[in-house]
Order: structure tokens, then sequence, then C-alpha cells
């Protein structure tokens, strides 16, 4: 557990934090913890701390995310459902506590492959995105009523884990988990301390491959191989430790019968999978014309939309490559990178699916932006947008965080399937 008094570096560090942010942090999250968090995670770089937090706020309040009902809504929401369909997890529960303070949740390893071809990848990741504002959320509680440092501990089980999923890093699952892990990554930092995997395969060397595709260096320190039978318990109590890894800890909720807390899967069948064209079906409108736009490494294409009076601007695009995306309303003298959100700034992949997705907006200009996160490698999108009337294009410099692994950039592929 981090100590419960902030050293001189950290206070100093906190108060950086709080200078640049210029007030611009929400009350709930302005805690010398939450912000010592952020300090610590990024290794005190304030060129990585001030873009990240700034556009984690901005998606947050997009999302609705900073709602005070948030925690009573959450797992209520069609979103949320229809994503653990098919995942194995427990329900978030800020009764499970550690001896440390921290939170303990268990999420499965077991997955369908299938599961990239039933749901865009925007999608996935809004929702992933609230499972880790609900963590966050349960950890500002327990430090408030603890007055303790707090934090999040994943059991991780690989034990119904198809290996053959993972062995191929550039695979489509791969590649939508590493978005995944960006986001925790960049907006969540120091907020898991520790992930045990249980059940681990024998030769834990055949995975690391893609283990330093999908994480950072400093999340791959997190991970515990809990390879001995009580092994699990030099990091939890019994009391927070599930009976199928061999604690004491039974779901009492109603959310799930199984010994590992987990919910049931949804098994996933062809009439599942998402259609290419459903942003179109779903507004009645014909398939508009795409174009395809290439954009060079490090680089943002913006696309402006000028709306006059209320309406809908909708998408629908294939990229051969991550593209960070984002939605913002601009007003003049915003210039090339200002603006305010209307639609959470993520970066995607498309794999099995395309990306879709709508937005209601008011009389104004808007922003669809496209910026290639690689130094390298340039990056084609096929791309169609409906809604107002087409505006300037910009090429500019692309100024976000970026997050690159160890394991490098993948070769680019065809933008559609």
């Amino acid at each position: 557990m981090a100590s419960e008094v902030l050293t001189d570096e950290e206070k100093a560090g906190v108060s950086k934090i709080r200078d640049a942010m210029k007030g611009k942090i929400p009350r709930d999250l302005d805690t010398d913890y939450n912000l010592r968090r952020w300090w610590s995670g990024n290794h005190g770089k304030m060129a990585d701390i001030v873009p990240r937090m700034s556009l984690y706020i901005e998606n947050r309040r997009v999302l609705g995310f900073d709602r005070p009902d948030f925690l009573e809504t959450f797992y209520e929401e069609e979103k949320t459902r229809t994503l653990i369909n098919y995942f194995g997890m427990s329900r978030l529960n800020e009764h499970w506590v550690n001896r440390d303070n921290g939170i303990v949740f268990v999420e499965s390893g077991e997955f369908d492959k299938k599961v990239v071809s039933v749901m865009t990848t925007g999608s996935y990741l809004e929702t992933f995105f609230g499972l880790c504002e609900y963590v966050l959320r349960m950890i500002l509680k327990q430090e408030a009523k603890t007055g303790k440092p707090s934090h999040g501990i994943c059991i991780f089980d690989m034990g119904k884990v198809d290996l053959g999923n993972h062995l191929n890093p550039l695979s489509p699952c791969n590649k939508v988990f590493k978005t995944r892990a960006i986001i925790w990554q960049e907006f969540y930092p120091d907020m898991i301390r520790r992930i045990v995997v249980v059940n681990p395969p024998y030769f834990v060397g055949m995975i690391w491959t893609v283990i330093r595709f999908l994480l950072n260096e400093h999340a791959q320190k997190l991970l515990f191989f809990a390879h001995k039978k009580d092994g699990i318990f030099e990091v939890l109590d019994p009391q927070v430790t599930p009976v199928a890894f061999g604690g004491q800890l039974k779901d009492t909720t109603g959310w799930s019968d199984r010994d590992d807390c987990c919910n049931e899967r949804k098994a996933i069948n062809e009439s599942q999978f998402y259609v290419d064209g459903t942003i179109w079906k779903s507004l009645g409108i014909d398939t508009p014309h795409s174009e395809t736009i290439s954009i060079k490494p490090n680089k943002v294409y913006a696309l402006t939309r000028i709306v006059d009076e209320p309406t809908v601007i909708a998408w629908h695009f294939w990229a051969n490559g991550e593209v960070d995306f984002g939605v913002s309303k601009v007003n003049e003298g915003d210039g090339d990178h200002g603006g305010v959100l209307v639609y959470p700034r993520l970066k995607l992949v498309t794999t099995k699916v395309p990306e879709e997705g709508q937005v209601k907006v008011d009389a104004g200009t808007y922003r669809l932006e496209f910026a290639n996160t690689s130094h390298y490698f340039g990056l084609k999108i096929d791309v169609a947008i409906v809604g107002g009337k087409a505006g300037s294009r910009l090429e500019i410099q692309h100024t976000h965080s970026t997050s690159v692994t160890s394991a490098g950039e993948p070769t680019p592929q065809p933008a559609s399937p």
C-alpha cells in the first residue's frame, strides 16, 4: 500500500498538477491521493499528465460518467449489460476490501474470439472506460471512509484461457484488448496496484510476447503469477479470495452463484454479429458515398461539418491501423486544436466490424478528427459522414499523448476487409 503521508516530492508534484490544470479538476477527483496517482503513474512527467488528465476529464464528462448517480446506474445501462454478457467478471463491490485497503475484483480470461464481431470497438471501449471509472469511484469512496490510500487489485483467471486466441499479438482480439489497456494505463494511472494471475499456464514465457504487446513496462510489473496453491495469499486475504481460488469469498448479491464470483458468459453465434451499415439503417438513409483519406505518421486529419439547425452527425469508417478519433464543437478563434469535445476521443481499431457512431448536435461548426498515433507508418481510412454541410479540411500535427508498447508497432493492414 502507498504511504498515508505524501513525500515532499509527491506534495510538490500534486501542487504542480493543480497549478497546471488551473481549476479544471472536478472536486471529486481533486484529492491528494488521487493526484499522487497521476504523478507517480506518469513518473512526474507533466508533459504527459496535463494532456492525459485534460482528455480524461472531457471524456468522462461526454460519456456521462461524472454524474452523481453513476455508481447506482452504471450496471443498469444497456451497453453495460450487453458487454458483460460476453465476458466473465465479478460485480465491482465496495465491501471486497483487502488487508492493504485495496478493492478486489475478478476477471475471467475466458472469452470467445468472435466477440470482436458483435460490437464496434468504440462501444466496447466506452463501457470498459465506465468499468474503470467505477473502480476509481470505489477507491475514492474507500479513501474518504478510511483516510488511507486505496487501489484496485484484479484477480485474472487464466484457467480456461484459449491461448490460441492470444499467441498472435496482431490478432483482432489482441488489437482490441491493446486499445482497452491504453484506457486504464493513460486515464487511470497507478489505480491498479496488482494483477494476480491465477491458474497460469505452465510455461509463462510463451505468453510474454503478447503481454509486452498489450501492456506498457509499468503495467507489466503489476503482474503476480500465483503458481503455488497458496501463492495467492501472498497478496490477498482469504476473506476476499473467491472459493474457486482457495479462499472463502462467495458472491451474496445475486450477481453470481459460481465459485469464482463471475457471471456466466453468453454464447455467441452469427445471428448476433454486428452488421456493417447498421448506423445508416437506424437513421433510415441509404449508404452514403465514402472516401479514402491518407494520414501521415503523427498527423491529424480533420473534417469539418457546418450545422445550421439541430441534427445528427453520423459516421462510418474502416482504418488500417490505430486511430485516435473524436468529435469537437469549434468556435472562431479556437485554433487547430481547440474546441469542446461532444463525442469521446479514444484510440480505436477496426478489425471485424467498422467503427460507426452518431452524435446529436445543435447549430455550429464541428470537427471530426482522425489522428494517426504511429510515429512510423501512414494510416488509411475509408470514411463516410452525414449531417450538416462539408466544411474545411485540415492536416495538423498530432499533439495528444500517444502510447507505444515495447513490442513496437504493427504493420498496417488494408483499410477494410
